[in-house]
């Protein structure tokens, strides 16, 4: 039964080894693009994507094509494209999903530009600016936890085991065997770094990324536009009431990864990395599957507290901003 408990307390002590290790290398790895200028955001929409994820970035290019007229929303939530003038890709994004959807319903353009290309871009570049980890990353941290978590659960009855062995074994006066002490020690450290760790397989957001975020809000504090307002607050930004209402409807609409629609934004399968499972949006919010919710990107994060290696850096909540919706 000794060498029972030592083999499982080595086994938990890897398992929290690795878990502290894994967490570790993404949240301080180094940005491909580590100078001054590429750790900083000043791009409203590179800003939303951080604070929401491909949804925010959506709403905040509808907002703006809204805002000048190109774009309005009639009842009920059908939208009529008045220009085409596109002043950066993710507009370009709306507007051929406009082009691509079948009746022209704003939940459909917020889905297909979500998806596309110029939305997923952007969360590709702020990875390579380690503002953001990469979704295959965290996925991998993800179950890495989930196995440690399993082990930790695992170890209780070890060890309630272990203690029940070794006190029919002798007299109840017998004070506990060194391996066993090691194994409880190794099973509470164990399951306390899992549960610090947890919040850090939930956040996209890199302590750099926060930080960057935090920045661009203090710069723009006084700044003005329908993207800067939305990329901050989330549709709170959106001061139109109508829009307002058929935003929040659109964020309902949560369609899987290919709906079967003939539209082709609906099967672009491929290029929707920053969707597949939540991240936490900045103020609540997982993305939900294939960028049918809000947000999927996170600003402090579904519980990264703190400053433990296994917290993820700053920030706390399911977010560190406004609303995503």
């Amino acid at each position: 039964m000794q060498i029972l408990s030592g083999c499982f307390a080595l086994l938990l002590a890897a398992s929290s080894f690795g878990l502290v290790v894994g967490v570790s290398r993404i949240r301080q790895a180094a940005p491909q693009q580590p100078d001054a200028q590429h750790g900083a955001v000043f791009d409203p929409l590179e800003a939303a994507f951080l604070a929401g994820g491909p949804g925010r970035v959506a709403d905040a290019a509808i907002a703006a094509l809204h805002e000048d007229g190109r774009l309005v929303v009639a009842w009920p939530g059908i939208v009529e494209i008045r220009s085409a003038e596109a002043r950066n890709p993710v507009e370009g994004a709306v507007l051929q999903a406009h082009a691509d959807a079948p009746s022209g319903a704003l939940h459909w353009l917020r889905i297909g530009a979500m998806r596309g290309p110029a939305v997923q871009a952007l969360g590709d570049a702020l990875a390579r600016r380690g503002l953001m980890v990469r979704p295959e990353a965290l996925n991998r941290l993800r179950r890495r936890r989930i196995r440690h978590d399993v082990l930790s659960f695992v170890g209780f009855f070890v060890v309630v085991a272990v203690i029940a062995v070794e006190d029919d074994d002798g007299p109840s006066w017998d004070p506990v065997s060194v391996p066993t002490i090691v194994l409880i020690v190794a099973w509470v450290l164990g399951a306390l770094i899992g549960w610090l760790c947890r919040g850090a397989a939930r956040t996209r957001v890199t302590a750099s990324g926060r930080t960057a975020l935090a920045e661009y809000r203090a710069a723009g504090a006084d700044a003005h536009g329908a993207a800067h307002r939305v990329a901050v607050d989330g549709l709170v930004g959106v001061l139109d009431p109508d829009l307002h209402a058929r935003l929040r409807a659109a964020h309902g609409f949560r369609p899987g990864r290919t709906t079967g629609t003939s539209s082709s934004y609906a099967s672009s399968g491929s290029t929707v990395a920053w969707c597949a499972g939540g991240a936490g949006g900045d103020g609540g919010g997982g993305e939900g599957s294939a960028c049918g919710g809000s947000g999927c990107g996170s600003s402090g994060g579904c519980g990264g507290g703190g400053g433990s290696s296994c917290g993820g850096g700053g920030g706390g909540g399911c977010g560190g901003g406004g609303s995503s919706s």
